[in-house]
């Protein structure tokens, strides 16, 4: 995640009670045991969102699983044909 740079010292916001180092390490604590997503602004629009990784996978977990009923539903639309196994493999042993 690219952090934004200070052009002066003054201008940049740091909580004083702590040394950067683990102002910093706070932050990171704070922001992985967030229960609600971070949403992410450029312009005063959402951009981006910041959700914890257990979230995601179940997100994508979820879209794979939708992409799965769909292939099925498809699947199971079309008329399916068979023939015995036997012709199948009398049919390989010719080749």
């Amino acid at each position: 995640m690219r952090q934004r740079s200070c052009s002066r010292v003054g201008n940049c916001p740091r909580n004083n009670d702590l040394p950067q180092p683990a102002h910093d390490a706070t932050l990171q604590t704070m922001k992985a045991t967030l229960p609600e997503p971070e949403i992410v602004t450029r312009n005063g629009k959402a951009v981006a969102v910041i959700i914890p990784i257990k979230d995601y996978e179940e997100l994508l977990d979820r879209v794979q699983d939708s992409v799965d009923a769909a292939w099925l539903k498809r699947f199971r639309r079309k008329p399916r044909h068979y023939r015995p196994l036997e012709d199948y493999l009398a049919e390989r042993k010719r080749k």
